[in-house]
This record gives structure tokens, sequence and C-alpha cells, in this order.
């Protein structure tokens, strides 16, 4: 047999090597892709949605156009932000062709500025947008009944990691989008009838939930609204077995503290909250309202100096 020459056991030696670096590089690509996979059941799994969304029970949310505002809120005391895309000179509008997801670049722009969750808003049922939300890293979604949306379709928010906030008109919605897989609920945007519907959405909603802890009343009112005789899993004590929020036409600290003292589990305000000559000074009453809601004297100095501008 004839003997190598030192070219064909050097070149050899190098092929060697770059079968081992291969086979480490395989190990090592494996050993990532098995630690994604159990980030992400993780972050799928009921349970670790649910605890992330009630850590913003008694809270504050708004949405924000920009980094200026979510500092503000930031400061202020929220308990998160949500980030919503606006055109230039274009005025807000629920279902405007103009009004679209959160864009992705101003979400990991402000998750890196604000230390307190942020948000994206997806329109309902569009699986792409949520996927991209979930791409960036958002720590929750808003199913957006403001944006463009396919109202009959929904997402399927087990497939989806960031907790999802869902907009409910009725006890059956809400009980609907928790077997969807939504973390929290909130009334939906009331661009027409203002705080006088978003008040006529809970006080029904509520009215239902206490209707339904006798349970020969639930089962009557379970069978005239058509749902399943299981779900009754999804309410408990005359609440929801997640966290509601009251959103909607919110504007002032008094309207902040009408939320809580209706049932809601915390509020969720639009955009509207910075409409005003000290934006600040509004925003840290909004936050307080949460926690002196029943407190009336508390209530008529956080009402000061708080009034919208007129736009």
């Amino acid at each position: 047999m004839p003997r190598k020459s030192e070219k064909d056991m050097a070149k050899e030696r190098i092929e060697a090597r770059k079968r081992e670096a291969a086979k480490i590089k395989k190990e090592k690509d494996e050993k990532l892709a098995k630690k994604k996979a159990a980030i992400m059941a993780i972050r799928l799994s009921k349970d670790h949605k649910t605890k992330l969304a009630k850590k913003l029970a008694n809270g504050i949310i708004v949405d924000v156009i920009n980094e200026v505002q979510a500092r503000l809120a930031q400061e202020a005391g929220f308990t998160a932000v949500c980030i919503f895309t606006q055109p230039p000179n274009v005025p807000f509008g629920p279902g405007d062709a103009t009004s679209r997801a959160s864009d992705p670049r101003a979400a990991r722009l402000l998750m890196n500025r604000v230390l307190i969750p942020v948000m994206a808003k997806v329109s309902i049922g569009h699986f792409l947008e949520a996927k991209v939300a979930e791409r960036v890293g958002v720590n929750l979604i808003d199913e957006s009944d403001y944006l463009d949306s396919n109202a009959s379709v929904f997402l399927d928010k087990e497939n989806i990691a960031p907790p999802v906030i869902c907009g409910i008109t009725c006890l059956k919605d809400g009980i609907n989008r928790i077997k969807e897989g939504a973390s929290m609920l909130r009334t939906p945007i009331q661009p027409q009838s203002g705080i006088a519907g978003t008040i006529g959405t809970l006080t029904a909603i509520f009215d239902s939930l206490e209707l339904c802890k006798d349970e020969e009343k639930r089962k009557t009112y379970f069978t005239e609204n058509e749902i399943p005789e299981d779900d009754s899993k999804y309410i408990k004590d005359g609440k929801f077995t997640v966290p509601l929020f009251g959103y909607g036409a919110i504007a002032t600290p008094s309207d902040v503290a009408l939320m809580m003292e209706l049932g809601c589990d915390g509020v969720y305000v639009d955009n509207i909250a910075f409409a005003s000559d000290n934006p600040r000074n509004r925003l840290k009453a909004m936050v307080q309202a949460v926690k002196h809601s029943k407190n009336m004297t508390e209530m008529l100095k956080l009402s000061v100096g708080t009034a919208n501008r007129l736009l």
C-alpha cells in the first residue's frame, strides 16, 4: 500500500477537523432549538399568559403614538402602553383604512425605551399581523376592533405567545374569547355613544354575570343565549376567569374611577388621555383614580385641572 504524502495527510486532518466542527455546531444548534422550543412552550402555556395578564389587574393601560407619550405614561405610573400607528395628520378612526396594526419598528423602539410592558394592536382575525407582533417580542397583543378587521373570524389565541386582550359587548362574547385563548377582556371602542356606551356595555355584562351566580338562572340564561353548559367554567363568582378592563371614551379621572366602581379589574384608556393642556397631570390623576375611586374627597382633588383640551 503506497504511503500517503504529507499533503494528503494534511488534507485528511483538515477534513477531520471540519467534520468535528460540523458535529459540534449541529449539537449546539440542536440544544439551542430545544431551548427555544421549551421557552416557546412556556410562553404558549395558558398559566404563563394568565399570570402575565393578571399582573396588569388593578392597573391602567393607555394607547400611545410615540415615545414621548410612552415615557409620560411610565412616569405617571401606568402599568402598560399600547403602540398605535397613526399616519401624519390623519385623525384616529375605528375601521378607517388608515388605522392598521402597530408598526413593528415602532413597537421594538418603544420596548427599548420604556420599562413597562408594551402592547401592539392587530386586526381581528389577522393571524399574520399577530405572528409579526410575536416575533418583535411585544409583551401583549390587542386584537383590536379599532382596526380594519374580519369581525366574524377571531385569532386562535392558543397559538400566539403573547397574552391577547379582546373587546367584548356581552357575556357570550367574553366566554367565546376566553375559549379562543384570550388572557384579558375589555369593552369595545365607543366612537358614537362615548362614555355612555361604555357604561351601558359594562352594566349589561355585569348584570349577566350577577344573574349567572344563581345556578338555575344561569342554566336558563345559557339556554336562551345558546351557550354550551360546559362553558360555565369560564365564569366564577360573578366574574370572568380572566381580567376585564373598561375601555372606550375614558377621558378623565372620574371616568377611570367609574370603571373600577362598576366592577372592572382595570382600565384601558385611549389616546384622548393626552388631549390636555397638561397631559402629565392628567395621566397621574388617572393612575391615582384607580386607587382612590371610593374616596370622593380625593376624587375632587384629582378632577381639578384635568379637563379635555378643546379640539
